[in-house]
């Protein structure tokens, strides 16, 4: 039974939501393109970048990507990625925030950013971590900083954000 569940969770594959531009500044081929305002090429390196880096290893892929950097054309669509883009007055951040709060499951999602609010709503709902940086190098995914979920009942983002910035300045 032991030996079961290990190769069942072996061979399982995990889903994932990624903060796109978070990820595409990370990446220096990738964020010239976004500063010089050349969205739909920097969106084209981005979504080839995830698929090279974790396709093979995802069930699901959702990329959020910030509305105020919207696409003028229709970026390709792909059988795993799936792409969101935020609408005034939510950002990216909200959507992938509102999205780890929502599931059932979150433990099951893997969140891929580098912005502490986002970290610390995954974490806090139990779904598992990577930063931006550690997606850099294709082939070097492992999700980490999984802790047991608190129940949502308790959840209270204003605990989280006092408790970074009382870690960031000292109590």
């Amino acid at each position: 039974m032991l030996i079961l569940c290990v190769l069942l969770k072996t061979v399982m594959k995990k889903n994932y939501i990624i903060d796109g531009f978070n990820l595409g500044f990370k990446i220096p081929g990738i964020s010239q393109w976004i500063t010089s305002g050349q969205i739909d090429q920097a969106i084209k390196l981005i979504i080839n970048h995830i698929q090279l880096a974790i396709s093979e290893k995802a069930n699901d892929i959702i990329l959020v990507l910030d509305g105020r950097y919207q696409s003028s054309s229709v970026i390709p669509a792909s059988k795993k990625i799936k792409i969101q883009f935020s609408r005034k007055p939510q950002t990216a951040d909200d959507i992938i925030r509102n999205f780890i709060r929502s599931q059932d499951k979150p433990g099951n999602w893997v969140v891929i950013s580098s912005d502490h609010e986002i970290i610390n709503t995954a974490r806090a709902m139990g779904a598992e971590v990577l930063p931006s940086e550690k997606l850099i190098e294709p082939g070097s995914v492992k999700a980490k900083n999984r802790q047991p979920r608190e129940r949502q009942e308790k959840y209270n983002p204003e605990h989280i954000d006092m408790d970074y910035w009382l870690k960031k300045f000292g109590k």
